[in-house]
């Protein structure tokens, strides 16, 4: 509302200090005159923007009414200065008609165009959804399957002790698996955008690398870190970040065996943006399965779940970056977070 007023207030003035000059100027420097009536069209054109048909037409109205007077007293026996400012009157009217007619217009395709996005946002939610929804039920459905067979198996009286310690062994596997479905599930759903602070991208791959330490798959692969110096800071939360990392560096081990992988940080060429990629030379990712690696569930590992790259990829685009995959078959992956620097850097 008070941005309201401080535009109406500036096309008054506007239109108030066009007018003096008009009336303080002498009928005998007509060139003057001709410039104080073209700059009538700036409140004119200002309204129409601001306020659309309405306002564009208030205002032509208004400054046709109050120039008049000066057009017929000062112009009245000068034909060729009145006829021009009469033309100019006119101008006025159309102008701020025309552009305030348009500007409506395209405000109002505008909103249309917000309230489409809108409805778009809602259909891709609920696909989401739904997507979540069926690919939960499928993984829920696998374990609990299985537990329910192995209690049958269990629950018989003449079930033999062998028997029953491999059951008990299927049973807690599948009970950690359920665990681990449902853990990844509200990591997944609870990735939210949180107070963002200066981090720095380094001190993420460290604090991600402590953690990985004691991983037991960190025992047959060794991580390399090539850490850029002077790296700018970004702005976002360290713990979704290094939890990004350690999804992107768990991929890297599995995908590798045994080997190495390497966790590297950097600057884009333009500046503008740093880096953090997690390389391997694994077997690699095929192009048909590439392109559905971002989609909850979707997993080519017996035990895997499906939503770790979900959650790197939110991550990312909480903090206004992205993540890119590169991978070629017998060759490895290459997984590579992409952030704005904090404007203050």
């Amino acid at each position: 509302m008070r941005s309201n007023w401080k535009q109406v207030a500036l096309v008054a003035g506007l239109v108030l200090v066009f007018s003096i000059l008009h009336y303080m100027t002498p009928a005998s420097r007509p060139i003057l005159h001709g410039v104080w009536r073209k700059m009538y069209f700036v409140p004119i054109l200002l309204a129409a923007f601001w306020f659309g048909l309405r306002g564009g037409l208030i205002t032509s109205v208004a400054i046709s009414v109050i120039y008049l007077p000066h057009v017929i007293g000062q112009w009245a026996h000068i034909h060729t200065q009145r006829e021009d400012a009469l033309f100019d009157i006119l101008l006025y009217n159309i102008v701020g008609g025309l552009t305030g007619f348009l500007a409506a217009r395209e405000r109002e395709q505008r909103e249309k165009l917000k309230e489409a996005q809108k409805e778009l946002l809602r259909a891709d939610r609920l696909k989401l959804l739904g997507e979540l929804s069926a690919g939960m039920a499928h993984e829920v459905r696998t374990p609990l399957a299985s537990i329910l067979g192995s209690v049958n198996i269990l629950s018989k009286e003449n079930s033999k002790p062998e028997e029953k310690r491999e059951f008990l062994e299927i049973l807690k596997k599948e009970v950690h698996r359920l665990d681990k479905v449902v853990n990844d599930f509200l990591n997944y759903s609870r990735i939210e955008k949180k107070e963002f602070a200066a981090c720095n991208l380094n001190d993420v791959v460290r604090q991600a690398e402590t953690i990985l330490r004691s991983h037991p798959l960190s025992k047959k692969v060794e991580m390399k870190l090539e850490l850029a110096k002077n790296l700018p800071a970004v702005l976002g939360d360290s713990n979704q970040l290094c939890q990004a990392v350690l999804n992107l560096a768990l991929n890297a081990m599995q995908a590798v065996g045994e080997g190495e992988i390497k966790l590297a940080t950097g600057f884009n060429s333009d500046g503008k943006q740093v880096f953090l990629s997690v390389a391997d030379r694994g077997p690699g990712i095929a192009p048909e399965v590439l392109e559905k690696i971002f989609t909850p569930f979707f997993t080519t590992r017996p035990d895997g779940v499906g939503l770790g790259l979900g959650i790197v990829e939110r991550i990312a685009s909480l903090h206004k970056g992205e993540v890119k995959i590169d991978s070629k078959v017998g060759a490895g992956t290459s997984a590579t977070l992409i952030f704005p620097i904090l404007e203050s850097n």
